[in-house]
């Protein structure tokens, strides 16, 4: 009788443990399944000035690492072990990302990536808030790319809640702000803890112009096969391919996780690079070929031993021309990437076709 008592509690404990996981997939599932739309028309917000009185920009592109990734930082991710920055650590990150920004007066357009807004990894700061209140002379757009309830891995010290994106910051205010969804990074339910990535931009009417300036804002994937990143690579080029067509001029920056395809070194760890014609003919890719922007974080950073490659850069329309790219060596002190800069032209021509404005 005692056999089937102990017998008969074993199996209602294990029921009701099955039962508490079950409960909590279940409620990972409705917290987690952020479905973002397919286009998804973004506020603009700040200051900004309305109409632009010349053709030459300068644009700034950085990965800012949800000011977790400085030089003392492994990623689990990528073969380290830490998850989530010690707090002084992410403090002083914070401090030296936000005085970059304090003396960064003369840039047009700054393309950021990794902006966390409500994080465990980045202790709940809201980065774009503040980065608002720095950068109090532009205006800004922002794109959720990861919204995750709960994120369970690693074990041990699981990344939790994360609301994280990508943003523009202009001087200029756009006509049309826009988020266009990449598509789901890993397939369910592991869709639950992963980014959706996606490419933001921001169109501008040009003086004397009846064209557009097309800036794109892009963050892509390093951790998926081959197909899918074809995937995504396919709906940019869908995107941009028309507008040069249309007579638009379109500038895309990012985080692109390819390299250039004709980048070179000896201590580059990232393997995948861009096609080689991509999106097509005349299409330059611009990028500085005596500094890396991105580090391997599967180890704190050593100048000279740590591996590097270069993933961030812009891709430029055959209309306009570019006059200067500097990557800003910053040491990977404060992110696990570097900002880059670029000064550019566009080359005012009539053309036969009209551009079609949204």
């Amino acid at each position: 009788m005692a056999f089937l008592k102990n017998l008969l509690l074993s199996v209602v404990s294990i029921m009701v443990l099955l039962l508490i996981i079950a409960s909590f997939f279940f409620y990972l599932f409705l917290k987690n399944e952020y479905k973002p739309r397919l286009l998804e028309s973004l506020k603009f917000e700040g200051n900004a000035i309305t109409g632009i009185e010349k053709d030459t920009f300068s644009v700034l592109t950085w990965n800012i690492g949800y000011c977790g990734l400085g030089a003392e930082s492994d990623f689990f991710y990528e073969g380290g072990k830490d998850a989530i920055p010690e707090e002084k650590f992410y403090k002083k990150n914070v401090e030296s990302i936000v005085n970059f920004f304090s003396n960064l007066d003369s840039v047009d357009f700054i393309l950021l990536q990794e902006i966390d807004r409500n994080a465990k990894r980045s202790y709940y700061l809201d980065q774009l808030e503040l980065l608002s209140k720095i950068l109090n002379y532009y205006g800004h757009s922002f794109a959720v790319n990861y919204n995750a309830f709960f994120v369970p891995e690693p074990f041990l010290e699981p990344y939790g809640k994360v609301q994280s994106g990508i943003a523009i910051f202009s001087k200029y205010k756009p006509f049309i702000s826009a988020k266009y969804y990449y598509g789901k990074e890993e397939e369910w339910p592991k869709s639950w803890f992963f980014p959706d990535r996606c490419f933001m931009i921001m169109r501008f009417k040009l003086p004397n112009s009846c064209r557009d300036l097309v800036l794109v804002n892009t963050h892509n994937s390093y951790f998926e096969d081959v197909f899918k990143r074809k995937e995504k690579l396919d709906k940019l080029k869908k995107f941009i391919l028309p507008e040069y067509k249309k007579g638009n001029y379109v500038i895309v920056g990012g985080d692109w996780n390819y390299v250039p395809n004709d980048y070179n070194s000896k201590n580059n760890y990232i393997k995948v690079s861009l096609p080689k014609v991509f999106p097509d003919e005349g299409w330059n890719i611009v990028y500085d070929k005596k500094l890396p922007t991105n580090r391997c974080v599967n180890k704190p950073y050593i100048r000279g031993v740590s591996k590097t490659s270069t993933v961030d850069f812009f891709l430029i329309s055959p209309n306009i021309e570019s006059i200067y790219v500097k990557c800003l060596d910053l040491n990977f002190q404060n992110s696990d990437h570097q900002p880059v800069f670029i000064k550019i032209k566009v080359k005012q021509k009539k053309s036969a076709v009209e551009p079609l404005h949204e």
